[in-house]
């Protein structure tokens, strides 16, 4: 591997388990916005496209939840 990305690579595990923790967490506390909020700014789209499409479907049902 090179060294050179194995750093980046490390961390874009720790962030990703990081954000899946914390958008758990807000979910279960129905803030759906603030989830939405979070994906946008923070989270690597590029590195983990399967999981953002499920979170993003999380997201849309609690919002529709939420809403209805």
């Amino acid at each position: 591997m090179d060294k050179k990305s194995f750093p980046l690579k490390t961390q874009s595990y720790i962030a990703n388990a990081i954000y899946i923790a914390v958008a758990f967490i807000i979910n279960a506390n129905n803030n759906s916005n603030f989830v939405l909020f979070l994906s946008i700014t923070f989270y690597p789209i590029t590195f983990y496209p399967i999981t953002t499409q499920t979170l993003t479907i999380m997201i849309i049902v609690n919002i529709v939840k939420s809403e209805g």
